[in-house]
């Protein structure tokens, strides 16, 4: 698999608070390929945080904390935010009727949050970075 240092650094920066910024990154990437890179990113992060039995009900309490953490973030709309979470765990039908203006730009902030609040450890963004790398090849 080929790393991209761009792309390395963007999926580093969305994994670490207080990075470079992910989104002047974005910029050097690219708008399809970081989309593609932020999509697995959501799906790696999602299936890492929420396990178990409840999975839908993990998904709305995160998500309903989020509301409250960030009440000044716009585009935090929670039933788009649940809907990308649901759908990054294997439900894409939950995308249907969202509008995709309002899924894009969710979805960068969404994967910044979720695994920036899972706390990763240099080798743990590094696994990380090699999943979504691995997933997106495979596209």
């Amino acid at each position: 698999m080929i790393r991209n240092d761009n792309e390395v650094a963007l999926l580093k920066a969305t994994a670490t608070k207080g990075s470079q910024s992910p989104s002047d990154l974005a910029e050097v990437v690219g708008s399809n390929r970081t989309y593609t890179l932020m999509s697995h990113a959501l799906t790696v992060g999602a299936s890492r945080k929420f396990t178990g039995v409840d999975v839908a009900g993990q998904v709305t309490e995160y998500v309903s904390d989020l509301k409250n953490r960030y009440p000044a973030v716009d585009i935090l709309k929670p039933s788009v935010a649940e809907a990308l979470l649901r759908a990054a765990l294997g439900e894409p039908e939950r995308l249907e009727g969202i509008n995709p203006n309002d899924a894009g730009a969710l979805l960068f902030f969404l994967a910044h949050v979720l695994l920036v609040d899972q706390q990763l450890d240099d080798a743990q963004v590094e696994s990380f970075v090699d999943q979504v790398l691995r997933l997106a090849s495979s596209v």
